[in-house]
């Protein structure tokens, strides 16, 4: 293999690697659409109270919680390779930039790397789909049949919760994914 075909062929690695951090954004706003599809639907409560009878209220606040700990895993992967992208570094909550002179963190413009030099990325995450969640319950105030609801934002934000845990979970059973303050990947 020549040289000019290995460069061209890192090239093509690198736009597959900029797909994917923007699939993984699609990922968060299919699945957001996919939520918002669940909630648009009128009378839901009763049509699945036909359905399951005692089981109605149980299975549909599973429903919550399991919407929104997916949601929380996609914002946070998300936010992981958008940290990858700009920044070159390996997104987690460990990793300390660099101080500039005057010990403000440094800024690529990104609002990932702005945001980490002062929040945990998983903070960030977590407060998003909070936010969602609270829209989504505002959304449904204007569904037939369906009524906004602050109890079904705290079953949400439960889900958002034992996402948080499951990513922490998995995050911290692979470390070698994680890089050190120096960019270099440990091994």
């Amino acid at each position: 293999m020549s040289s000019a075909s290995r460069v061209e062929g890192l090239g093509v690695l690198s736009k597959l690697g900029t797909i994917d951090k923007r699939l993984r954004w699609i990922a968060v706003l299919v699945w957001m659409i996919v939520i918002f599809a669940f909630s648009q639907q009128p009378y839901s409560g009763r049509e699945s109270e036909k359905v399951l009878h005692d089981y109605n209220v149980p299975v549909r606040k599973a429903g919550h919680i399991t919407e929104y700990l997916v949601l929380f895993v996609l914002v946070r992967w998300a936010i992981d390779g958008s940290r990858e992208r700009y920044s070159g570094k390996k997104a987690g909550n460990d990793i300390k930039e660099p101080a500039t002179a005057g010990g403000a963190p440094p800024s690529s413009g990104t609002l990932a790397t702005i945001a980490t030099g002062f929040v945990p990325l998983d903070v960030i995450a977590f407060l998003a789909a909070v936010v969602y969640a609270g829209l989504d319950e505002w959304h449904q105030s204007y569904v037939p049949g369906r009524s906004a609801s602050l109890s079904d934002v705290g079953v949400d934000t439960c889900g958002i919760f034992l996402g948080l845990v499951l990513w922490l979970a998995v995050s911290r059973s692979f470390p070698n994914r994680k890089r050190t303050t120096d960019s270099t990947t440990q091994v």
